[in-house]
């Protein structure tokens, strides 16, 4: 299986467990908010461009507070189902680039939203592949970086991924990478940064690839249903 299959089942599985109103990493959202945001992405291409487009934010808000009555249950049901047929995300090879780190980092967002949560055990299938993506993603995925940014494994493996001033090198396995990104709202994750002018450690905040819905969705009525460490 693909990071994107493994992570799409993994992430269902973490919403069952947290329900639709535990906080998220995603400024603002619930675990109800976020699920709302990746079946817009992934089932409604005609308002997904409002998730990274400002301008047109308003189409993905509203496509949001459109499950604002589903039921949870159906919710993760249509993610954990996978695209539709009218959807890009069901060609295989876009399913496995664009989702496996997406859904990754949001399972990420929603295991560490409340206080106590733990890091995953390294697995070296999924942090190849998560290297894979980082590597060719770095740019975006760093994008609004201040500073130049080098990523490097434990093992030595570097890559810039962003030049400037500044040089920051974050140091861990690609999910730290993933989840320590700068991309808009914050995100949090157990890590240090080393830099050339300085040996102090610090944390890191980033962020979540969407902006924040200008209002929560609300549960329906009861129904039928660097040094970086990971």
């Amino acid at each position: 299986m693909s990071l994107a299959s493994t992570e799409r089942a993994a992430l269902c599985d973490e919403f069952e467990s947290s329900g639709p109103d535990r906080p998220t990493l995603c400024k603002g959202w619930t675990s109800r908010d976020l699920l709302a945001h990746l079946l817009v992405r992934e089932r409604q291409p005609w308002a997904a461009p409002g998730i990274l487009v400002p301008a047109l934010a308003p189409l993905a808000e509203k496509a949001m507070q459109g499950y604002a009555n589903t039921s949870w249950e159906s919710m993760i049901r249509d993610l954990r189902d996978g695209a539709p047929p009218w959807s890009p995300y069901r060609i295989g090879k876009v399913d496995e680039v664009a989702n496996g780190a997406e859904f990754f980092v949001h399972h990420e967002d929603v295991r560490r939203g409340e206080p106590g949560w733990e890091p995953r055990p390294a697995d070296p299938e999924r942090d190849a592949e998560l290297w894979n993506l980082v590597t060719r993603m770095g740019k975006i995925l760093f994008r609004r970086s201040p500073v130049g940014v080098v990523l490097r494994r434990p093992e030595g493996a570097m890559h810039v991924v962003k030049t400037g001033s500044g040089m920051v090198t974050l140091v861990g396995e690609p999910g730290s990478s993933c989840c320590t990104r700068s991309a808009g709202t914050r995100r949090t994750s157990r890590s240090k940064a080393r830099s050339p002018t300085s040996r102090r450690t610090r944390r890191h905040r980033g962020g979540c690839s969407a902006s924040p819905p200008s209002g929560r969705l609300r549960s329906p009525p009861a129904g039928p249903g660097g040094t970086v460490n990971p």
